[in-house]
């Protein structure tokens, strides 16, 4: 999500791809740490 705002300075909205696989990552990363899923 952060790449994606700074190379796309003019439109504020992130697509929803981006938004699914920032989700996803953090998803997998709880998983990683705690292990129990959400």
């Amino acid at each position: 999500a952060r790449d994606w705002l700074k190379s796309n300075e003019h439109d504020w909205k992130l697509p929803q791809d981006i938004v699914d696989k920032t989700i996803d990552k953090y998803f997998q990363a709880y998983e990683m740490l705690t292990g129990k899923d959400l």
